[in-house]
């Protein structure tokens, strides 16, 4: 447990994934225990695009005819949606209850559904991402899909959807409130440091992350990508580790989806949310982590405080 308290403390605050961390947990967890899988993208013509590809127009097919329970029969049944709007729903009884919502108020419409990359991290698990479309428009929103095989078929284990914005709202001055100095004091009282500033003409924001425990310090640097239309973030650790995240913009926050991989070849994967509460504190929490697909528990939520200079 005490690994797993050492990544929860170094875990990079505003998203930046910790990789040096991931090295100490996974030497808990069985995904060390053997040689890492390497993660194997999934070409347009591979057998298994198609079969995902069916599953889409399925998936058109019930929204269209506003079958609620057909919709959330699709999920495991602890499986979870995270919409563009913040709201969480878990479990077969509260999809459905969503979906049943939506369609009374919104009526039934068309969807479509475009698929824009898959990869199978591990054996039995594929990562969807994708775009939607309402009733004809153009693509206004976008999502990722972590399916997993059960009995032989196939289910959405956890899905999270974010709508497609202006670059405006996206652009990384959003992020402005972020610079200066933070501190946050775990109840052991450990401690993470970080410091944000402008570079490269105010285009980036540098992030730099100390922790006081593990003496290790993580760079991350935040920028906007026209390709994907919404923020974007590299961080880099002292021991070689690298990875990328993709941000999306929540009712009262941001989210992160992030992935890396340490010098040695250990993947990671997290999803990190910050909420500003005023302009000098903001809480933060790492939610739907693994370690070479191995899942790990959700980190505490943090309130960091900004540090008068």
């Amino acid at each position: 447990m005490k690994n797993i308290r050492n990544m929860i403390s170094l875990m990079l605050a505003v998203g930046s994934l910790n990789i040096s961390a991931a090295v100490a947990v996974a030497a808990t967890t069985d995904a060390e225990k053997s040689t890492p899988e390497k993660s194997t993208v999934v070409a347009d013509s591979d057998p298994l695009m198609a079969e995902f590809s069916q599953q889409a127009r399925t998936y058109e097919k019930l929204f269209q005819a506003g079958n609620a329970e057909a919709l959330a029969d699709l999920w495991t049944s602890d499986g979870s949606l995270e919409t563009s709007d913040g709201q969480v729903c878990r479990g077969k009884q509260q999809l459905k209850d969503y979906f049943a919502s939506d369609f009374a108020k919104n009526g039934r419409r068309t969807l479509k559904v475009n698929i824009t990359s898959l990869h199978s991290p591990a054996p039995g698990v594929v990562v969807e991402k994708g775009t939607t479309a309402a009733s004809g428009n153009a693509p206004s929103g976008r999502y990722t899909v972590l399916h997993v095989k059960r009995d032989g078929g196939w289910k959405m284990s956890w899905v999270m959807e974010s709508a497609f914005q202006d670059r405006d709202i996206t652009s990384v001055r959003a992020l402005g409130w972020l610079s200066g100095k933070w501190k946050s004091a775990t109840p052991k009282g450990d401690t993470l440091e970080i410091s944000a500033k402008w570079i490269e003409n105010g285009n980036f924001l540098e992030c730099t992350t100390y922790d006081t425990v593990l003496k290790s310090e993580v760079r991350q640097i935040i920028g906007y990508s026209p390709l994907v239309g919404t923020l974007v973030s590299w961080h880099f650790a002292p021991n070689g580790g690298f990875g990328q995240g993709e941000w999306s913009r929540l009712p009262d926050g941001w989210r992160q989806e992030s992935a890396g991989v340490s010098r040695d070849g250990i993947r990671t994967n997290a999803t990190y949310t910050i909420k500003q509460r005023s302009k000098d504190t903001f809480t933060w929490q790492s939610t739907h982590r693994s370690i070479n697909g191995a899942s790990i528990p959700d980190s505490a939520i943090l309130v960091l405080s900004r540090v008068s200079e």
